[in-house]
């Protein structure tokens, strides 16, 4: 199969917007079309594995199997558009022949499903056994490291070898300490510059072998790129000089998972789970081991744990695989609604009237407010149409941007950073199933549609008593009668009818308006998480228009005169000119600058700047290209600054807490996922006691710099053993 065909649907991988979202993103056909062409793509692959899917592994597929799933694909490819054909052409994207799928044979097929299906990776014996039997010593381990060093060299390409090299003389003289050298070998790691990385972090350890955390980290490089044979000698001997460091177990428990020695690895999981139960990269192999053993509630249980500390959408996609119905319950967002963002209870509308006074004077003010809000929908109609020409512009680049991402293999932001989650979030609330805003909009609508025929018999009533008390005047008037004043008796009837027929009216109004405040001020704070900041603008204008069409709407009844006396003046309500909207813009933004450069997340985008520096080093965003997607599944890396308690080195930072606090940070096979803050530990005579600290932040930010201690926690590596050392299968000491 094409290998740009495979390329373009691992960079597809993130494409799984949901519904809810596609129907907020996507405005026209043409942008349903080209999104639609985007999903027909992946399924072109997916065909290729139709019969696979089905198959439970006893024997191998059939050849009629294969030629069936070949004629499946083949009928999809004819069943496109030209336009979906030209635009995947333009994306460099080959279309696999009948021809290409009846070149599989059985035998291929069956291997592929086994790698496909498989949960843990096989045990290997062979870089089992070539893993020293002697612990590394101190007097020992300069050798190792620098023997260690020269075997990674065999499995980097010569033009990363040669770049590696200017970078570590240049980063050597600049920061003239190992400590420099680690803390930048780690910045370009979390950059998703793997190999470069790999380099530095053994440079540094020969530099200086005493530096725990250059150890650990270049560990754990080492066991995410495949080399997992080579990190257990160093992460024994760390854990033999720092017992019961969470961070060791669990790199030490990751690096046996990807030598296939499941009982161990879920050995020393298990300790680092006893340690601090939430561990994240710990949690989540955890539930890759009691899914291969067939039980699914346990992993469930721990995917669960380890999602709830740290989301990514390979984890949610695990757990739909397991079975579970995944939900807003499941997540946490470093970010709450604020109550009014966009400062809707400024607009007040005038009173519901309930005599006759109030209905001729607010008769008059309601006209004068319906006039104020067409005016405002005119001229917020005409901002709108400008955001739309704004948006429709920016969505044509990422579309450019997507297909240009198809041709060279490059990663591409395809959705906004918090989207999942936000979704959840909101499908929850539009559900009733946290909230119940809908549920009383819709009860109030329904009363209101409804409540002039439920007040029939009032209203016929009032104009029966009209129609009789007319009868009466008509009657006495005229010379030689009494002419009595009638005006105070028709007042209180109309008054009466009014006060019946508005006040409960009124409080289903106010229950609308209330319901949809809310519903409005909920949706648009999370909105600004799920839309690209073109798009969230019109969405934003859209609700400030729907929002003052609702407002100036008025189901209640006035009646005229008659004015027994002189009127008496009534305070108007919505005090003149409407007001204008509260601006609402992202307030979430968490940065990790390293040596390399920063790492961004706001509230929809996600951007990496390297430093001027680092780009004069001949460092560029797509070098190593693939960066993450082919090494691990995911990875944590601590921060916080460097600390000791008494004379005692604490080692590598644990996931629990750090002597400072700090932050911890979360990547995937596809970058940054979270920034989060650290709780914080004191020193305590026998003891380490955890500071409560607020972890729901909005502005969170790291420096990584000489000053600060980096740990990086593993998460397991590929399970079909694709790292950049996945080669090397033995090694002599």
């Amino acid at each position: 199969m094409d290998s740009e065909f495979s390329n373009f649907c691992l960079l597809s991988s993130d494409f799984r917007l949901p519904s809810s979202v596609s129907r907020l993103t996507s405005t026209s056909k043409t942008n349903s079309m080209k999104k639609i062409t985007l999903i027909t793509i992946c399924l072109l692959l997916s065909v290729a594995n139709l019969h696979a899917q089905t198959y439970n592994g006893s024997k191998p597929p059939t050849q009629k199997e294969i030629d069936d799933a070949a004629k499946a694909m083949q009928q999809i490819s004819n069943g496109m558009s030209p336009e979906q054909k030209k635009m995947m052409e333009q994306m460099g994207i080959k279309l696999p022949t009948m021809e290409d799928m009846t070149k599989v044979s059985a035998q291929q097929m069956q291997q592929t499903m086994e790698i496909a299906n498989r949960v843990v990776p096989p045990r290997d014996d062979a870089r089992i056994a070539a893993i020293p039997k002697t612990p590394l010593t101190n007097a020992a381990l300069p050798a190792y490291l620098s023997t260690t060093h020269q075997q990674v060299l065999t499995q980097l390409p010569p033009a990363v070898k040669a770049k590696a090299e200017e970078v570590y003389q240049s980063v050597k003289s600049k920061y003239k300490s190992a400590r420099g050298t680690g803390n930048f070998a780690a910045g370009l790691w979390m950059n998703g510059k793997t190999d470069l990385a790999l380099y530095l972090a053994g440079k540094a350890c020969i530099d200086d072998p005493s530096n725990t955390d250059n150890l650990n980290n270049y560990a754990s490089m080492l066991s995410m790129c495949g080399a997992e044979q080579l990190s257990i000698p160093v992460l024994n001997k760390l854990n033999k000089q720092f017992p019961k460091n969470s961070t060791i177990l669990n790199n030490i428990g990751q690096a046996w998972f990807g030598l296939g020695d499941i009982a161990l690895a879920d050995a020393y999981l298990d300790s680092t789970i006893r340690l601090f139960p939430k561990h994240s990269q710990a949690n989540a192999t955890k539930s890759s081991i009691e899914e291969s053993k067939g039980n699914s509630t346990a992993a469930i249980a721990a995917m669960k744990t380890s999602i709830h500390e740290a989301y990514s959408i390979d984890k949610q996609d695990q757990l739909s695989k397991l079975g579970y119905e995944f939900s807003e319950n499941d997540i946490k967002l470093p970010f709450n609604p604020v109550p009014d963002p966009m400062g809707l209870e400024k607009f007040i509308a005038p009173r519901i009237p309930k005599s006759v006074e109030e209905s001729i004077l607010l008769k008059k003010e309601w006209s004068e407010f319906k006039d104020a809000c067409d005016a405002r929908i005119t001229q917020l109609s005409a901002l709108r149409g400008k955001a739309e020409q704004v948006a429709a512009a920016a969505r044509k680049k990422r579309e450019e941007e997507i297909m240009t991402a198809g041709k060279t293999g490059n990663k591409v932001q395809i959705v906004p950073v918090f989207s999942q989650r936000v979704t959840l979030k909101l499908k929850a609330l539009s559900t009733d199933a946290d909230g119940y805003y809908t549920r009383r909009i819709k009860n109030a609508s329904e009363k209101l549609t409804g409540y002039g025929a439920g007040k029939a018999t009032l209203t016929k009533n009032f104009n029966d008593a009209i129609k009789k008390l007319n009868k009466e005047e008509a009657k006495q008037d005229g010379e030689g009668k009494a002419n009595a004043d009638f005006c105070p008796r028709f007042v209180s009837l109309k008054n009466d009818y009014m006060q019946a027929y508005n006040t409960e009216l009124e409080q289903i109004q106010n229950e609308f308006l209330d319901a949809t405040r809310q519903k409005f001020n909920q949706e648009t704070y999370y909105k600004q998480y799920i839309l690209w900041p073109e798009d969230f603008e019109v969405e934003k204008l859209n609700t400030q228009i729907s929002w003052i069409s609702i407002i100036s709407s008025n189901f209640s009844i006035f009646v005229d005169g008659p004015v027994c006396g002189p009127e008496k003046p009534i305070k108007k309500v919505n005090g003149g000119p409407l007001p204008d909207f509260d601006d609402i813009h992202c307030e979430y933004h968490s940065e990790l600058s390293t040596p390399v450069g920063k790492i961004s997340m706001d509230c929809s985008r996600l951007t990496a700047e390297l430093d001027l520096d680092v780009i004069k080093l001949g460092i560029k965003q797509n070098m190593n290209k693939e960066g993450f997607s082919d090494q691990f599944m995911g990875c944590s890396v601590e921060v916080g600054v460097s600390k000791t308690i008494g004379t005692g080195d604490l080692g590598p930072l644990k996931a629990e807490a750090s002597v400072s606090g700090g932050v911890k940070a979360e990547f995937d096979r596809n970058g940054l996922k979270d920034i989060t803050a650290k709780a914080g530990i004191e020193a305590k005579t026998g003891a380490d006691v955890v500071k409560n600290t607020d972890a729901g932040d909005i502005n969170i930010s790291a420096k990584v710099g000489l000053d600060v201690q980096v740990s990086l926690i593993s998460g397991h590596g590929s399970i079909e053993g694709a790292g950049t050392l996945s080669g090397m299968s033995k090694t002599s000491f």
